[in-house]
């Protein structure tokens, strides 16, 4: 299995999911929040290359407010296997005050930002990933 979709479909991902070592893409959409503490757990060993959590299709036109969204990426993607191998990152549709930080140090090649209420861009980007819009 190298792609999974569970869009709307599961709240949390098992822990078995990390045995799924050939996985390399997820689409994992939801209504209300980004991942919770127990998916990235699972998710921050795998050696993903993109993540789709996108919830722009549902969010109002400023974004989707999720409490300590830049902590969850933070912890996902900060020191972890998952960080390390991650080339495309899609959170259109979460509300964010700025481009968070810890996708810095990332190899990112795609980030899709739109609908997140953002009205400016850092200038360390143009330095670290792709930026689509």
């Amino acid at each position: 299995l190298r792609e999974l979709v569970t869009n709307y479909c599961v709240e949390s991902f098992p822990a078995w999911l990390r045995e799924v070592t050939s996985l390399r893409r997820l689409r994992a959409t939801a209504r209300i929040y980004f991942l919770d503490a127990a998916s990235i757990d699972v998710l921050r060993d795998m050696s993903l290359e993109a993540i789709d959590y996108s919830t722009a299709s549902y969010a109002q036109s400023d974004g989707l407010e999720d409490v300590g969204l830049e902590s969850k990426l933070e912890r996902l993607v900060v020191g972890t296997a998952g960080g390390a191998s991650l080339r495309e990152l899609n959170i259109s549709g979460l509300r964010l005050n700025a481009v968070p930080g810890c996708l810095r140090g990332l190899r990112l090649q795609y980030l899709d930002v739109k609908q997140t209420g953002l009205t400016s861009l850092p200038q360390w980007l143009a330095d670290c990933v792709h930026f689509v819009t």
